[in-house]
């Protein structure tokens, strides 16, 4: 299950910490996501609710096969699940007054329109963030120990497409990076198929960190070549952008 697989790692330092924790989050780094057959089962169900109802088309306008497009809800639900749990975690250690919800669960649609927002926080007080969480596939490297530091990887904030001239507007943004790619994606280092379904096994991902939308704003530039043509304003390196901790201070009105 994904609740006792989650570790947290240490930016500099590798290290591996079991659920419950107690450790301060100061220069909390990449969060290793360890999915299982029951987290891939779930996330399944979820994106096969959704699957028909989400544009054919990819960011750039070209047509993708159903089996495609689930492939990639399936990566974005589990990208969902690992951020919320690492909130959820947060919060029980730090803010107990804050709380997160995932719009596919209380959405009251029957997933027939695009989702506002991925994660909802709050807090007792009324104090909101509207999350949004970025799935990414890296097909160029196979181990995450530089790869906040490398100059090709990027964080992905608002993007417009030729379909949505501009996204609804959220607070904040995670990047999850996951190392196995699906069979329509070329891997440029050999990394392991991605299939959204049993065949994947066990499977990792790494929550990255993010930014705030007023950071991208700033300091973003405009990328076209990234996602199939959409028109995303990233942060690069990563490591301009925010670590893990700082994500989570910043979700509870804490500075950077």
């Amino acid at each position: 299950m994904l609740r006792a697989a989650l570790h947290l790692r240490q930016m500099e330092k590798p290290l591996i910490l079991e659920f419950p924790f107690y450790v301060d989050f100061d220069d909390v780094g990449p969060v290793i996501a360890i999915f299982d057959r029951e987290d891939l089962d779930r996330a399944r169900q979820i994106a096969l609710q959704k699957v028909d109802s989400v544009n054919i088309n990819s960011p750039g306008g070209s047509p993708r096969t159903r089996e495609v497009r689930l492939r990639r809800l399936v990566a974005g639900k589990l990208a969902d699940h690992a951020v919320k749990e690492v909130l959820e975690r947060y919060f029980r250690r730090f803010a107990r007054n804050w709380s997160v919800e995932e719009f596919d669960e209380v959405r009251q649609d029957n997933f027939l329109y695009p989702d506002p927002w991925d994660l909802r926080c709050f807090d007792q007080e009324e104090h909101v963030r509207l999350v949004e969480v970025r799935s990414s596939f890296v097909h160029w490297l196979k181990e995450i120990d530089t790869l906040r530091k490398l100059p090709k990887q990027s964080l992905l904030g608002p993007y417009a497409t030729s379909s949505k001239i501009a996204e609804a507007q959220k607070d904040l943004f995670w990047q999850v990076a996951f190392f196995n790619i699906p069979d329509d994606e070329r891997s440029g280092s050999g990394n392991a198929s991605f299939f959204g379904d049993h065949r994947d096994g066990t499977i990792q991902a790494v929550v990255m960190g993010g930014g705030e939308r007023d950071l991208f704003e700033r300091t973003g530039t405009v990328q076209r070549e990234i996602a199939e043509g959409a028109a995303y304003l990233t942060i690069r390196p990563m490591s301009a952008g925010r670590t893990v901790d700082q994500m989570l201070r910043l979700t509870i009105g804490q500075s950077a």
